[in-house]
């Protein structure tokens, strides 16, 4: 019997990755013909994804983290392809402290830049898993624009190279506003009340500037409010073209003719909720997946039983296995356990 583990992360834990390869170890103990597929739905592990279907050259930089500290990172090149994943940059990272009030894009647009003056034409960017809410001021301020009163000053290497860019998210949500980028997304980034009026001021006005300056109006566009308002700063000024992630994702690997060949599906993320059935990575995973399909997650708030013809089992770490204090601490450890209860 074949499976196929095809798992999204498990935030701040566990890359799709990652537990691929836990699914595969546990399982081939059971005897079973293992493979893993990494996804993302363009936030964390995005890269991992990317380069599970060629061999890319890897091209490591230097650039600077959200608070601002120096960090080795790296994009994927193939050609004239650029790949880069905006988490390895300004992403959560353990070992630093952070406030997002002084958080800044600036080190994503230094990778652009290094990628563009290596010969880079076609930028993909995965957006997700940013700690920064500046609607890409830092960005574009590393890459050299200039913004005056009246009109934007584009930087020489931009206008002398004929570059594309490609926005990579599962986001829709629009810049400002309730459900824009701060008010939706920014307490997960460390935000407090009184934080966020002074966040969404700031990218609001940055929002009236250029939609003046361009006279259009950007700020409702599917993806404005991703990474921060990363979102609104690629459709406006870079002219970015914006990609659904795990659609896009889903196409790049060629999910639909892989899926035949497997007897069973192990799918699943960090958190089950209804969200997660509609429109989210594991929803698009089973549109495609008429094979028995096991969900696997950390944690599990559907109430309700979901099993069906083709969903034969959910399971969680959360409380069965462990409590969630616990499987933040040793989640390799407790992923590997529930794996091991579950009979197919």
């Amino acid at each position: 019997m074949k499976i196929l583990a095809i798992v999204d992360k498990f935030k701040n834990t566990l890359t799709s990755k990652q537990i691929g390869i836990i699914c595969k170890k546990v399982f081939e103990r059971k005897g079973f013909n293992v493979d893993y597929v990494p996804i993302s739905d363009g936030g964390d592990g995005f890269l991992d994804c990317i380069n599970y279907k060629n061999n890319l050259q890897k091209i490591y930089c230097y650039a600077h983290s959200a608070n601002g500290k120096r960090i080795k990172t790296y994009y994927y090149q193939l050609n004239d392809d650029i790949y880069i994943e905006t988490a390895k940059i300004i992403g959560y990272r353990k070992d630093s402290t952070f406030d997002i009030k002084n958080a800044s894009s600036y080190g994503l647009g230094e990778v652009i830049k290094k990628a563009i003056k290596n010969h880079g034409k076609n930028i993909y960017i995965g957006l997700g898993g940013t700690l920064t809410n500046d609607a890409g001021i830092g960005m574009f301020e590393a890459l050299g624009f200039v913004f005056e009163k009246d009109k934007i000053i584009w930087p020489k290497l931009l206008l002398e190279n004929n570059v594309s860019f490609h926005i990579i998210s599962d986001v829709t949500n629009p810049l400002i506003g309730p459900n824009g980028a701060t008010y939706m997304f920014a307490k997960q980034k460390g935000a407090t009340k009184n934080d966020l009026p002074i966040l969404e001021n700031k990218i609001k006005n940055f929002s009236l500037y250029i939609n003046k300056i361009l006279n259009n109006c950007y700020n409702n566009l599917p993806a404005a409010g991703a990474a921060g308002g990363l979102g609104f700063a690629f459709l406006s000024v870079l002219k970015a073209q914006y990609h659904h992630g795990i659609n896009f994702m889903l196409d790049y690997l060629n999910i639909q003719n892989i899926l035949p060949s497997y007897d069973i599906v192990i799918t699943g993320e960090g958190q089950i909720d209804t969200q997660s059935l509609y429109g989210k990575t594991v929803f698009e995973i089973l549109k495609y997946c008429q094979k028995k399909t096991i969900i696997i997650c950390a944690i599990n708030k559907i109430k309700t039983k979901i099993c069906n013809n083709n969903i034969i089992g959910l399971y969680s770490i959360v409380p069965s296995i462990a409590t969630k204090e616990q499987s933040l601490k040793n989640p390799k450890f407790y992923l590997e356990k529930l794996l091991k209860n579950i009979k197919i």
